[in-house]
């Protein structure tokens, strides 16, 4: 097949209408399948898919800027339909046409079962796939070796050979689809500038070409054909082993180290498998394990919480966290049907009356454990632009082979590059569903329920399980039910936040119960802080329009407020604020008395929005002694933002609306102007009416620059043209 015409023209349209042709007559069309040819394509097959979907080291076609004409020929090449697809389906059943996935390419856990020979726990994707490859030199030595050994469940390794996988051919094409996300970006090659004679110029020496790989620039993958024909092969097809497959490799090996992030790709394509799952009626899944989108959503449910609860803690500072709570917020808000969050969000629909009960029930630890996780990072928002530092990165990979795929692939960025409009956003789906109608109410009786598993307490007049069971079940008589549900969410979350057996509710969701969620609490400390920073950082206000930021972290308080029905808010954040305060005493020498300071009080209310705030200290840059102590006992707080700049940063530094190539050049102009106004108007004899310095900063600004150049313009333009009329 490769010695084809289209093949050596490199024309992706040619290649995709060549082995369609040759799947139809010789494969779909034939009565009888030739063993010839069908060899020749099944030998052909892996360089086909590196043809197309490229390696870890290779560019494929779907990694290369292609054309609209060359994107449809790919596309209907590798869609269900087409002949291609149908080959792989009919050789599928046929044995002989497999292939084999190369050991070192394989999850290291995935490794150690195949070793052992504990097959029965093989993922879903590997079940009845493996095989036992036998020893051609097996010595008679070794079988009477063999036999006089103590029996063991776990079969010896080194006896008769090693453990592999195998794929039919459709298999291996899926698992190579799926695994393309998973692998490291390619760098685009470096072009060498080479000599050709003396004298001449240098000419740049171009890439290479592999084999059948085409012409063109590097590109993304999301921004070929992968997404639509990933679509496709969801929704059009039932396949176990593909969900199988993207469970596997998508979420189930994946994994990140701390401040890393998965590539935008991958994070995209998980989003998009998730939104087909949430898409289908999941209300009968919890009790009905006979449909098919039964069986995906019990493959997937447990899986996907893992995965998000490793993202959730390790993923960097940056905006880009939002990928993680929306990965979240579509599976907790299965009632949108995988519709994309939004930061403001109104339906009146509520999931409790609409049959949604259980599934909650069954998810439950994505809204108790996941959502403390989030709330534990928005509670160190400081809601306002960071700088980022250099750009720093670094790729690891699972080692792989041509025609296999690697588990896992992060990518390690800079960290710390977060903004106020995109913590806001975060912050924003996590409202959103505490703001879904009834079901605050529902999660908060959850909570009591669980309270009442770690206590032992008996039923009282009021019981949670009954309410929680008339609302899931219709039925009282159900309680049942739900304590089982519940009891089996206890035991995981006594194994991950438990501390000697002991587990109790954090007061996520119960607002009667006391105390509130400490990490609640403590992001409506931070937006109360926030805000309270911003009245007080009068020098930013010249950078900034501070009213309304302020007014929109003001939103986001009375929003956060009210949907989590966080009652006497003033109060709980006095009390914090008292808790943590320590006496100050002084002790003088003539006796030994102390004396308190009481120069700060615990927190003080804002005149224009009668809300508690905290005294901001440090306007200056310093901090005295009292204002030191204040902090301590949490009666005053400091931010970075009231450190002005001081020396030569002062004057250095390039605000967010200057061109910076004219701020130097007028920081030196000023210089000189100042030099000369000193000399001839010295600050002694100075009248008191001029200024203490001149500057021409403003210059740099670029509406006053551009007002300018269009001054400037509009002068020569005047002349010019009459110029032009007076003597012509």
């Amino acid at each position: 097949m490769e010695s084809a015409k289209s093949f050596q023209q490199r024309s992706v349209v040619n290649i995709c209408a060549y082995i369609s042709k040759y799947c139809e007559l010789y494969i779909n069309s034939a009565t009888t399948l030739n063993s010839t040819n069908v060899k020749d394509f099944h030998n052909f097959f892996p360089t086909l898919l590196v043809c197309i979907f490229g390696s870890p080291t290779t560019r494929g076609w779907i990694q290369t800027e292609t054309s609209q004409v060359q994107d449809t020929a790919i596309k209907n090449f590798l869609s269900i339909h087409g002949q291609f697809y149908k080959a792989l389906l009919k050789l599928a059943k046929y044995p002989e046409y497999s292939l084999d996935l190369i050991t070192d390419s394989l999850p290291a856990d995935v490794k150690k079962v195949l070793n052992s020979g504990s097959t029965h726990l093989l993922p879903k994707v590997y079940e009845n796939c493996s095989y036992l490859v036998t020893a051609s030199n097996m010595d008679p030595m070794d079988i009477r070796t063999a036999a006089t050994r103590q029996s063991t469940l776990l079969p010896p390794a080194s006896l008769g050979g090693d453990r592999k996988i195998k794929f039919n051919m459709l298999q291996f094409y899926l698992y190579y689809f799926v695994s393309v996300p998973t692998w490291p970006r390619l760098n685009p090659p470096v072009t060498q500038p080479t000599y050709t004679t003396p004298g001449r110029p240098m000419i740049p020496t171009q890439p290479q070409l592999t084999p059948y790989q085409i012409p063109g620039s590097l590109r993304s993958i999301g921004r070929s054909v992968y997404g639509p024909v990933l679509e496709e092969y969801l929704t059009k097809q039932e396949n176990p082993f593909f969900v199988d497959a993207i469970i596997e490799l998508w979420i189930r090996t994946t994994w990140i180290s701390t401040n890393q992030s998965l590539s935008p790709e991958l994070m995209t394509y998980i989003t998009q498998f998730v939104q087909y799952v949430v898409r289908q009626d999941l209300r009968l899944c919890p009790t009905d394990d006979k449909l098919y989108i039964s069986q995906v959503y019990r493959k997937l449910k447990d899986e996907l919480y893992m995965l998000i609860s490793r993202l959730a803690f390790n993923w960097r500072k940056n905006d880009d966290y939002l990928q993680v709570v929306d990965i979240w917020s579509i599976w907790v808000t299965p009632w949108r049907l995988g519709a994309k969050p939004l930061s403001m969000e109104k339906s009146e629909l509520n999931p409790i009356r609409s049959g949604w009960s259980l599934f909650i029930l069954d998810n439950l630890i994505y809204y108790l454990f996941i959502v403390n996780i989030f709330l534990q990072r928005t509670s160190t928002f400081q809601f306002k632009n960071t700088t980022p530092p250099p750009q720093q990165q670094s790729q690891q990979s699972t080692p792989f082979a041509t025609t296999t795929t690697t588990t896992t692939t992060t990518t390690s960025q800079y960290t710390g590059n977060e903004t106020k409009s995109g913590q806001l956003r975060i912050l924003y789906r996590i409202i959103n569903l505490v703001n879904t109608n009834g079901l605050l109410e529902f999660l908060g009786l959850t909570e009591h329920c669980l309270l009442k598993i770690q206590t032992g307490s008996t039923p009282s007049i009021y019981d949670p399980f009954k309410t929680l069971a008339k609302l899931s079940y219709g039925t009282e008589t159900m309680d049942f039910k739900v304590y089982e549900k519940l009891a089996q969410v206890h035991k995981i979350l006594v194994a991950l936040e438990g501390m000697n057996g002991i587990w109790k509710p954090k007061g996520l969701y119960a607002k009667d119960m006391n105390p509130r969620s400490e990490y609640l609490l403590k992001t409506l400390i931070a937006i109360n802080d926030a805000i309270a920073i911003r009245d007080t950082s009068k020098w930013l206000n010249t950078t900034d329009t501070s009213k309304n930021r302020r007014d929109t972290l003001k939103d986001a308080y009375d929003y956060m407020n009210s949907a989590f029905k966080v009652v006497g808010i003033n109060s709980l954040l006095s009390d914090m604020s008292i808790n943590n305060r320590s006496t100050s005493t002084t002790t003088t020498p003539s006796s030994s008395t102390t004396t308190t300071t009481n120069k700060f009080d615990p927190l003080k209310k804002n005149e224009k929005t009668n809300w508690l705030r905290p005294n901001v200290v440090g306007l200056n840059g310093f901090l005295s002694p009292e204002e030191r102590d204040a902090i301590k006992q949490g009666r005053a707080i400091c931010s970075e933002d009231h450190i002005p700049a001081l020396g030569d940063r002062a004057v250095n530094f390039v605000r967010s609306y200057e061109i910076p190539e004219l701020v130097r050049w007028t920081v030196q102009i000023n210089k000189r102007i100042n030099h000369h106004y000193d000399y001839y108007l010295p600050p002694q004899t100075r009248p008191k009416f001029l200024p203490n310095a001149l500057s021409v900063r403003f210059l740099a600004t670029r509406i006053y620059f551009l007002s300018i150049l269009f001054v400037v313009f509009l002068i020569i333009y005047t002349c010019v043209k009459k110029f032009i009329n007076r003597w012509f």
